[in-house]
């Protein structure tokens, strides 16, 4: 199917996303481009070096002047001849000597996928457009890392959930409008921080409330009858103007900020950073062949490509608290930001007057009484994770955005099922690993980019099934290989002894390296 035969099914699936969420149809998909790209980070294109069509990347990283190809035009059977030893004996050598295999891989769509439009890492999903990272869905624009979602447009982290416009940041939602961080809630317009909540609008923190407007919870009836008016309200003004301002802007009144007369203890976390230490000692020795000491020395080395979590304050505890600066997050007004049990209290105590709810211009220019925002979450239970945003059923893990099901990691965002990972970025059911990333069922690796099922592997980007590696690009079941060809096991031993030497050096001495796996394949 052409790409305007896929957009021509997503603006017909648009049309009746907006009539289930709206009430009625309110134009054509195109028309609300800007408006729909405001918080998801888009995805990059390049020109094939291979045949100079468009090329599609959800990693931001790869250098301008680097060599890019699309998936579709890999050979991933080809080999080549391997190189002198002389002529491979450290790392700018490798640079120079195979920067024409070094070609980053984009338009990346796997398995039963189809109709897909502008986007990359795509796996077995339908009717995708303009966005990365999309598992298992259909009828998705606009978004980014969702999983097992329908009829979903601009989305971001999400699972499970469908018939959403402009609903970041959650899980198992449905049939929700403008919504932030609420997690298993149904039916909710222009909220954040909700939690198993139906039919809430204009509303912060809410936890297992129902027909609630501006924190203030209504009958049935009153609340259907005004929320169908508030709804015709959106939907003209959404209309008339293709635009419409997030909840973050209508609750960010400049010089409004509402009292609360409330004590709320500084509740700090604890931390043992010397377990997290000791553990990063054992993982630098089972990768690079040296303990590596002093975890915080290399600190900026280790968050390099990967988005840094920021230190805030409780505005009304003065608690510290930890934001991440991954985008959309990164917005949230560090003026209002609360713990998640202050934020809780806060709700059931800060409510609109049945005045505010006369009309959405009212409840806009009301907001601001009620609006304070979570930027850090715990979900199931967590044991010694501290400066961390959001965590899932972690344990031993420090100093990163998002930690989801993993162990003893540091400086991370997004592990999943993952384990003794530093300075890592969205890798799946993967064990000791340091600066990878995009990974899946990665062992052992360092500077790895966009592999699966690989161990033992350094310098590479997009391989599969590759083990005892080092500097390969696009291929897949290959041992002993250095740049895309297979070296004796002495040889091949003996450049690796080579190159680890220099990378412990380099580390030890500058706390950073010169050389990662996005620059690689710079000229």
């Amino acid at each position: 199917m052409s790409m305007d035969a896929t957009y021509e099914t997503l603006d017909k699936v648009w049309k009746i996303t907006c009539k289930t969420l709206l009430g009625d149809e309110i134009g054509e998909l195109k028309q609300y481009d800007k408006w729909l790209s405001e918080y998801v980070e888009p995805v990059k294109q390049k020109k094939s070096t291979v045949s100079g069509k468009n090329v599609y990347f959800a990693v931001p990283y790869y250098c301008e002047d680097g060599k890019f190809v699309s998936l579709d035009e890999i050979d991933f059977n080809k080999r080549f001849s391997p190189l002198d030893i002389n002529e491979i004996k450290d790392i700018d050598s490798i640079a120079d000597a195979f920067r024409e295999r070094f070609q980053y891989c984009g338009n990346v769509v796997l398995g039963n996928s189809k109709n897909i439009g502008e986007s990359s890492n795509i796996q077995n999903s339908h009717y995708v457009y303009k966005s990365d990272y999309v598992y298992g869905c259909e009828y998705v624009a606009y978004s980014s890392h969702v999983k097992n979602c329908k009829y979903v447009f601009t989305t971001n982290s999400d699972c499970g959930s469908d018939f959403l416009i402009r609903c970041l940041e959650g899980f198992n939602g449905h049939r929700s409008f403008e919504t932030w961080t609420c997690f298993n809630c149904s039916d909710c317009y222009c909220s954040f921080g909700a939690r198993g909540s139906q039919n809430v609008m204009f509303s912060f923190n809410t936890d297992t409330k129902s027909f609630v407007i501006g924190n203030l919870e209504l009958g049935k009836d009153k609340f259907l009858q005004i929320k169908n008016k508030l709804v015709e309200q959106i939907r003209d003004e959404l209309e008339d103007k293709k635009y419409l301002p997030s909840v973050i802007d209508m609750a960010t009144e400049p010089g409004k900020k509402a009292r609360i007369e409330l004590d709320f203890e500084n509740c700090d976390e604890k931390k043992n950073l010397e377990t997290i230490e000791n553990v990063f000692r054992k993982t630098s020795k089972t990768i690079l062949g040296k303990e590596l000491t002093d975890l915080d020395r290399y600190d900026r080395w280790l968050t390099k490509h990967i988005p840094p979590v920021q230190k805030a304050k409780s505005c009304v505890s003065n608690s510290t608290l930890f934001k991440s600066s991954n985008y959309p997050l990164s917005v949230l007004p560090g003026d209002r930001l609360v713990k998640e049990h202050e934020a809780r209290k806060i709700a059931t105590i800060t409510k609109l007057d049945e005045t505010d709810l006369e009309s959405f211009e009212s409840i806009k220019s009301s907001l601001w009484k009620i609006a304070f925002f979570i930027s850090e979450f715990r979900l199931g239970e967590n044991n010694n994770v501290f400066e961390s945003a959001l965590s899932n059923s972690s344990v031993n893990c420090c100093r990163g955005c998002v930690y989801n099901d993993s162990k003893n990691s540091a400086y991370c965002f997004w592990p999943r099922n993952s384990e003794y990972m530093f300075g890592s970025q969205l890798t799946v059911e993967s064990s000791l690993g340091i600066k990878c990333y995009n990974s899946l069922k990665l062992s052992r690796g360092f500077e790895v980019d966009s592999c699966s099922n690989c161990s033992d592997i350094y310098y590479s980007h997009n391989c599969e099934n590759v083990q005892d590696s080092m500097f390969c690009f696009n291929v897949k079941n290959m041992r002993h290989g250095i740049g895309n060809a297979v070296y004796a096991l002495d040889k091949y031993k003996q450049t690796k002894t080579a190159i680890l030497e220099q990378i412990i050096n380099e580390l030890e001495d500058k706390k950073d390296l010169k050389w990662d796996i996005f620059n690689i394949g710079c000229e």
